[in-house]
């Protein structure tokens, strides 16, 4: 993490003219990490999108957005009309790329968040998901408040004990589109990985072993056998 701030450097220094040399950083090795694949079934999924589910986590299970772009999503960037979501914020700074992006509205997801629209504490930014504060009202949600998620998980039955519960969500969604048929580019632009494109994704996406045996028995490698031709006349009543 700290070699990519620091790549962010040198190539903002090089951007500025400030210096003149190759971002020392390039040739690093990056330390392999283990990526986490904390996710949640399809079955579990389907118990959290029950009636009266939570808006944000049907939004997270819908869409993959990030925790902090859960919570800088306003209400003028749901566009009914069109049918998209445009998320240009992560809590009050930029998406984790640093671009927006648009992503469709899904067909479930809609009526779900017109629903909560109507019942949505109103604040000055036109948050979707704001939070109670302490001294009243609403406020913007912040990274520690990722953690209330927990009480609606076990609620619904689902493993609480995660520890990332929304990018466990986010880690659900790729794995179940691209299980569902979605190209790997689809997964990728929906996800908003502009850095490291499909490598990225490719590490959210966990297939089952229930799917991949699904996958393996479309190979044939021994012709099937012909079919037998059956003739009408064989089968017509004679008098």
């Amino acid at each position: 993490t700290w070699l990519g701030y620091l790549s962010k450097v040198f190539s903002w220094g090089i951007d500025a003219e400030i210096i003149d040399i190759r971002n020392p950083c390039a040739k690093v090795e990056r330390l392999r990490t283990t990526p986490l694949e904390q996710r949640y079934t399809r079955e579990q999924c389907a118990r959290l999108l029950g009636p009266g589910c939570d808006p944000m986590v049907a939004t997270a299970l819908l869409t993959g957005m990030r925790h902090g772009e859960l919570r800088g999503l306003t209400w003028p960037c749901v566009r009914f009309d069109l049918n998209v979501l445009e998320i240009k914020r992560s809590f009050r700074s930029t998406p984790k790329s640093g671009k927006a992006r648009t992503i469709p509205l899904h067909s479930e997801l809609a009526p779900i968040l017109r629903a909560w629209q109507a019942h949505c504490p109103p604040t000055k930014e036109e948050l979707v998901f704001p939070v109670r504060a302490r001294e009243g009202g609403y406020r913007l949600g912040n990274r520690q408040d990722a953690s209330k998620v927990r009480s609606v998980l076990t609620a619904a039955g689902c493993p609480a004990d995660h520890d990332h519960p929304w990018h466990a969500m986010r880690h659900t969604f790729a794995t179940l589109l691209a299980e569902s048929g979605a190209s790997i580019d689809a997964v990728s632009r929906i996800l908003g990985h502009s850095t490291g494109g499909h490598r990225v994704t490719f590490g959210y996406v966990h297939t089952s072993i229930a799917y991949l045996a699904g996958e393996l028995e479309k190979l044939r490698l021994v012709p099937s056998k012909p079919a037998d031709v059956l003739r009408i006349a064989d089968y017509r009543p004679t008098a």
